[in-house]
């Protein structure tokens, strides 16, 4: 009993279910990221994911599904039915796509991307525009998810269960659209400031002045072998 005590690890453990919410966010955003661009990568996007998740949302169609009152049964959401059905469609021809450019040797798109959005975007909300200036990437981080949040709110006049879906979808992809920003714009600062530094700049330098070690002190500080180290 006292060595279970010791197992317990609540960093270990926070990290675990941050994991899984991560996980869960990312699956289920990917069943509205299918509608909402094309040109996915590869490794983004995969036959395995799309099949398990075709299958989490027949399950989800029975799970959320509404009791009749009259017999007592539980009946089906057709909404996420048809919704299941449309993105299993929708990923296999993102999947055929994928499969002619490597065929015809196109490796232009990165094996992670989660995308393009379409064109009509760039009309709303140009690239050059205020907005995507203030917050880049706004399409993706925050234009998409407030349209599925629209449509959610829509359907739910017709389908509560495919109405509630589709807004844990919205959600799903606003936060799993944030992390990929946070991380690429970490990548991208982590270049440049290794840019920087291979060219002598900071964090060499503290204000103007350079803190780097001369050559001298620096061998001084290196300590000699004794002679029964050569």
């Amino acid at each position: 009993m006292e060595n279970q005590n010791h197992d317990f690890d609540p960093f270990r453990d926070m990290k675990v279910f941050v994991g899984g919410a991560l996980l869960i966010f990312a699956i289920t955003s990917r069943t509205i990221e299918v509608f909402l661009r094309r040109n996915f990568g590869v490794r983004y996007l995969k036959f395995e994911l799309i099949v398990a998740t075709f299958v989490g949302l027949n399950i989800a169609s029975v799970l959320m599904g509404e009791e009749n009152r009259v017999t007592g049964m539980v009946t089906i959401s057709s909404g996420i039915r048809w919704f299941s059905l449309a993105f299993l469609a929708l990923g296999f021809y993102h999947l055929y796509k994928n499969t002619k450019r490597h065929f015809d040797r196109n490796f232009s798109i990165h094996s992670q991307t989660y995308g393009d959005s379409w064109n009509i975007w760039n009309r709303l909300l140009p690239e050059e525009g205020f907005l995507n200036r203030l917050l880049p990437g706004a399409v993706q981080r925050f234009a998409e998810p407030g349209l599925v949040f629209i449509i959610a709110s829509i359907a739910a006049g017709f389908d509560p269960a495919l109405g509630a879906f589709l807004a844990f979808a919205a959600t799903s992809l606003l936060i799993s659209m944030q992390i990929q920003y946070r991380m690429q714009s970490t990548r991208f600062l982590d270049a440049m400031d290794a840019k920087i530094e291979a060219e002598g700049g900071s964090p060499r330098k503290f204000g103007k002045k350079d803190i780097t070690p001369s050559k001298a002190s620096a061998e001084k500080k290196i300590p000699q072998k004794q002679d029964w180290e050569k």
